[in-house]
């Protein structure tokens, strides 16, 4: 069954990148893009709103000739992980793709070399640069696709081959992983990110616990604590139709996104370490919608891990079918199971302030946690409703929480945490967004309200002032995105170099918030009209806005190349650099003020 899910994927991206239907190893290739495009750490640059079967993520492969063992190369907009990734296609074992595996695991050494990379083809050359690699100050991830099973003892050679590697660059102190994913392997990884797209939950479970270990409270809230073995928590994850549905939405990319706690790991499948499991981890704690249980046999409906979340990933992957070879355990896990009474559909409150409270173990993306705050239900209706397709804004909606797509949908995806960057960025500059984006999610920080809120204040809605300014920074973000996108497909086309397709596209915010702080000065002076007529009237923006754009734009090339340079630390070291960014606005509000920059209104000369 994996294997025709897996090939069902394999023949849809080769007809999706207009390649032939057996050119499976290429196929394999486009797959694992776009599943890695959806881990944790890529999916908000990569992605964003969009679904991610249907984004185009070619320029992120780069097989061919002189591609270095390297097949696919995506990294996060911090440049903090870098993912690198090889396809492998075979029909059966044979000793060349050990030797595939090892000469990709083992390259990484040779990526950092400046003579090697210039050695590359274009587009791996660009990927490398532009990823900033630099395996000592970044997390990178090495995987190794293959149809292959790799359960079997020729497959676990591959697994040996990764931890051999894996381990030589830990020695080095380098934050390195090296994985390894067979038919089966590949298959889990697209349910479970497949499932992070749908809000739904697991259909009713039935396990047992242990007999004579157990208690149950009666009020408020019906709560079963008691003893479960460890392969039986196994067992319920790897059913095909549960996985990580088992999981609090909040937490499913994370956790799906995430290396396996080997400390678990060991002391459950260690013989006599297992024997104390119970003792020595926190335990599970899920909520349900109701339970029943007729002697130790449970069956329960809308059933979520809250926390220990990560133990339960572990067992699934260790003691588990979910792992390469299957171990057995003798570990007793602590369980708690609370009735809250929400039913599937409206089951979100009181779990999610469950796991925000009881959250030892999982990492939660904070920004799901204010995705119903009223405001952001405000944002939802509104902000498309008054601004898309409006003026000179295209068409978009408005993506509060993850998977929100409304019915009568046009456009692209703002998705919350889009928007914060970008209105963060207009107000009190780009550097918070480029460097510490999750910084808007943290209550104890000013930061969420700078970005939503009404002069830094909470609010119940925005001003007409305000709607207008937030529409006009959609429309020129969008534009500059559009711009970076025609100018890095040109300079593959006609295989000439530009250096601004390079970092447009990354610091396409940033020159959105250069031009509005500009804009808004000449407001301010009455030396242009407000951001309510430059959006309702393409003339009136083009006479206003496109002179300013365009000269920030040539500032830009000139600092980039003249301060930092073109590679893809520099992009970031460029859009943190408050004083350099203080710098641009005055420079070119001078050059207004001085006239070198002149507004060509009808009727002037």
């Amino acid at each position: 069954m994996a294997k025709d899910e897996v090939f069902a994927q394999i023949e849809a991206y080769c007809k999706k990148y207009g390649e032939q239907l057996d050119k499976v190893e290429t196929g394999l290739e486009y797959f694992a893009l776009h599943l890695i495009a959806q881990e944790k750490d890529f999916t908000e640059y990569l992605i964003g709103g969009d679904d991610p079967e249907e984004v185009d993520l070619s320029e992120y492969r780069c097989a061919g000739s002189n591609d270095l063992k390297i097949d696919g190369l995506l990294y996060s907009e911090d440049l903090k992980s870098v993912a690198v990734i090889q396809a492998a296609h075979r029909s059966k074992y044979s000793t060349d793709i050990d030797d595939k595996a090892s000469g990709f695991f083992n390259s990484l050494e040779n990526w950092i070399e400046a003579d090697v990379v210039h050695s590359g083809n274009q587009r791996v050359q660009e990927l490398i640069i532009d990823s900033g690699l630099n395996p000592a100050d970044q997390y990178v991830a090495l995987y190794f696709f293959t149809t292959l099973p790799i359960g079997s003892e020729s497959g676990s050679k591959l697994i040996t081959i990764a931890n051999n590697a894996q381990k030589k660059y830990q020695e080095k102190g380098w934050n390195v992983e090296c994985k390894v994913l067979g038919l089966a392997e590949i298959q889990d990884k697209y349910i479970e990110l497949k499932n992070i797209r749908d809000y739904g939950l697991a259909g009713p479970v039935t396990f047992k616990i242990q007999k004579d270990f157990f208690f149950e409270i009666k009020d408020p809230l019906k709560v079963l604590v008691c003893g479960i073995r460890a392969g039986t928590i196994a067992d319920i994850y790897n059913q095909k139709e549960v996985k990580n549905k088992l999981f609090n939405q909040n937490i499913r990319l994370p956790l799906s996104s995430s290396k396996i706690n080997t400390a678990i790991s060991q002391t459950a499948t260690d013989s006599e370490a297992s024997k104390n499991f119970f003792y020595y981890n926190n335990g599970i704690t899920a909520t349900c919608s109701s339970y029943e249980m007729v002697d130790n046999e449970i069956t329960v409906s809308d059933f979520q891990v809250v926390n220990g979340a990560q133990t339960v990933s572990a067992l699934a992957r260790s003691v588990g079918s979910g792992s390469a070879v299957k171990k057995s355990t003798n570990a007793i896990v602590l369980f708690r199971l609370i009735q809250t009474g929400e039913q599937i559909s409206r089951k979100s409150e009181l779990a999610d302030n469950i796991t925000r409270y009881q959250n030892t173990q999982n990492v939660v993306r904070e920004s799901d946690f204010f995705s119903n705050e009223l405001f952001q239900l405000w944002l939802t209706k509104n902000l498309p409703e008054q601004l898309s397709n409006k003026g000179i804004i295209p068409g978009f909606y408005y993506q509060h929480k993850r998977g929100y797509k409304p019915n009568s949908r046009t456009g692209e995806a703002i998705t919350i945490e889009k928007l914060a960057q970008l209105r963060h960025s207009i107000y009190y500059g780009p550097a918070i967004s480029y460097n510490s984006p999750r910084l808007f999610w943290d209550s104890n920080e000013p930061h969420y309200w700078q970005a939503f809120g009404s002069k830094g204040l909470a609010c119940t809605i925005w001003n007409q002032d305000e709607m207008s300014e937030i529409g006009w920074a959609i429309s020129v973000n969008i534009t500059i995105a559009k711009i970076a996108k025609e100018l890095k497909s040109k300079s593959r086309k006609e295989g000439m170099k530009s250096d601004e397709a390079t970092y447009l596209a990354y610091l396409s915010r940033y020159v959105t918030s250069v031009v509005f702080k500009i804009i808004a000065t000449l407001i301010e002076q009455n030396h242009c009209p407000k951001f309510s007529e430059l959006i309702a009237n393409k003339t009136t923006y083009n006479i206003y806005c496109e002179p300013i754009i365009t000269e920030v734009r040539k500032l830009l090339i000139a600092d980039m190349k003249n301060v930092y340079g073109l590679q893809g630390n520099s992009r970031l070291a460029f859009a943190r650099d408050i004083p350099k960014f203080n710098e641009l606005v005055q420079n070119v509000l001078t050059m207004v003020q001085s006239g070198l920059i002149v507004f060509n209104k009808p009727g002037s000369n």
